[in-house]
């Protein structure tokens, strides 16, 4: 699932470049923002895989409810390197990095006094006089909010390994089961949703899923519906009656549009009707009328993908049930 992994015994999702801990339903937003370079099919892929666990932390809602380690564990490897300048409370396991975050904390969480006063000379005060510990080795598994808090790690030496080890069975089986649902998602994309060719990596068609909707379907008649040749869309029709009756309903439909433009005209409606037609917002003036006009060019692609359209679902509509895709035809 590169490039995160599992963090066990935590439960957290790693990304390994990042070096950090990422909620579930925050990795769509992390990967098309961070690793542009995958491509949306792999990026699929390793969505569909976390989001198929009840294992891992989720969201921020869960998050709230993430334990930070009480007492100090060996350094983790898939973070950031330790940080060595954190300020521990010596009464608890709250870890910051900010002078003025431990005196306010152990002022109000454990009634401590400053016996510095306003103006007093601060170089005066020994170490062992405050309620804290400095240059506590710390990591954090998120950058910010839920499950963000800094905690004391142990640096490696010969005792103590810069890695949290794996517990076997029930995690080792955990992290078998995510790498199987990837490999089964990625033979899933490769064999039915690269059908698509050069558009499979769209996102619009990854979440319409139209290429695995019509993969039992015949590609090549699918694409003469859309063509705007009236005979192309009938290949078992042999007296071309549905094919004439198309081209009425096209040369219709293109009457239509130029009548809908006609009516459009300053001549027709006024310049108020044209102003309230441009406008974007309700609270908003719009800044001048609509403009009707358009180049001929324009007009001609503008008609031509409403004739695609209506071609495709006049073709399909009289297809025989059986070649027809699965689909709601709403008639209300």
């Amino acid at each position: 699932m590169e490039p995160f992994t599992i963090l066990l015994p935590f439960h957290l999702l790693i990304c390994k470049p990042c070096q950090r801990a990422i909620p579930v339903d925050e990795i769509t937003t992390h990967l098309r923002t961070t690793h542009k370079s995958l491509p949306a099919s792999k990026r699929g892929d390793i969505i569909r895989a976390c989001k198929s666990s009840t294992a891992l932390w989720n969201n921020q809602h869960e998050l709230q409810n993430f334990t930070i380690p009480k007492e100090p564990i060996p350094a983790i490897n898939l973070l950031q390197a330790p940080l060595l300048d954190g300020l521990k409370c010596n009464s608890c396991s709250y870890v910051v990095r900010n002078i003025q975050k431990i005196q306010i904390h152990c002022r109000t969480i454990h009634n401590w006094v400053n016996p510095n006063k306003r103006g007093g000379d601060v170089r005066a005060t020994r170490a062992q006089d405050v309620p804290w510990r400095s240059g506590v080795p710390c990591q954090q598994f998120f950058r910010g909010r839920h499950g963000s808090a800094l905690f004391e790690v142990i640096l490696p030496s010969s005792a103590h390994t810069a890695v949290i080890r794996q517990q076997p069975n029930q995690d080792e089986r955990l992290i078998s089961s995510f790498n199987l649902k990837y490999s089964q998602l990625q033979h899933h994309t490769t064999t039915i949703l690269e059908n698509e060719g050069k558009l499979a990596p769209s996102p619009w068609l990854n979440r319409t899923g139209w290429a695995s909707h019509l993969v039992d379907l015949e590609a090549e008649r699918l694409r003469h519906t859309t063509s705007l040749r009236a005979t192309d869309g009938w290949l078992r029709e042999k007296d071309g009656k549905l094919a004439k009756m198309l081209t009425i309903a096209w040369e219709s439909l293109h009457r239509l549009v130029l009548q809908a433009q006609e009516s459009c005209l300053y001549e027709e409606v006024g310049i108020a009707v044209l102003f309230e037609i441009n406008r974007k917002a309700m609270d908003r003036k719009p800044n001048k009328p609509f403009e009707p006009c358009l180049e001929r060019h324009t007009m001609d692609c503008y008609i031509s993908i409403w004739k695609s359209l209506l071609g495709h679902i006049f073709w399909v509509y009289n297809w025989d049930n059986s070649d027809k895709p699965i689909v709601v035809w709403i008639t209300d």
